[in-house]
């Protein structure tokens, strides 16, 4: 952390962390040019909020999304991809759709700087359950599962709701470049 022209600045330590990031429109434009699957972001709007993993020696942001999505929670083939906050009542990790995340591209969301209270508090209450151990280990353990299975198998029958790992960090390691 470091203040640059009176503003406070944030330095994201690369490592496993459940603290929230958002994604850049250029990350998700880039992915979403070639895989149909990356979630929207909304003009950096609430959107692509998400915590970021350490798959498999890779660092990816998994998104956050809304409880009101009912096919995440009643379609067998959705909830394999994704981990309910609080059997779904304060939304869903994307896990399915994680993304892998370019530093540059990637910032951290202050809570405590959300004006909408309403928004505030259920980051709070999503953070508070993302925190603690036994939920951690099940996060990351379907992570790395939902990672090996997809990433050399076009054909495994969940390839169709989820992002394409390879191709993503192919694009990935280009902007690095």
């Amino acid at each position: 952390m470091g203040v640059k022209n009176g503003i406070m600045e944030y330095k994201i330590k690369f490592r496993d962390t459940l603290h929230f990031y958002t994604v850049s429109n250029k990350l998700i434009e880039a992915f979403k040019a070639v895989d149909s699957n990356v979630c929207d972001n909304y003009n950096e709007r609430r959107a692509h909020i998400g915590i970021i993993l350490k798959v498999h020696n890779k660092m990816y942001l998994a998104p956050l999304t809304s409880n009101n999505k009912k096919y995440l929670k009643e379609n067998a083939k959705y909830k394999r991809i994704v981990y309910p906050i609080e059997n779904g009542e304060l939304g869903f990790i994307r896990i399915g759709n994680m993304i892998p995340i370019v530093e540059s591209e990637v910032s951290p969301v202050i809570i405590a700087n959300i004006e909408n209270i309403k928004y505030k508090n259920l980051l709070i209450n999503q953070y508070s359950f993302l925190r603690k151990t036994e939920n951690i280990h099940k996060i990351r353990a379907q992570a790395n599962k939902l990672y090996e299975k997809r990433l050399n198998n076009d054909r495994y029958f969940l390839a169709d709701i989820m992002c394409n790992f390879k191709l993503l960090e192919e694009i990935c390691s280009k902007m690095i470049e």
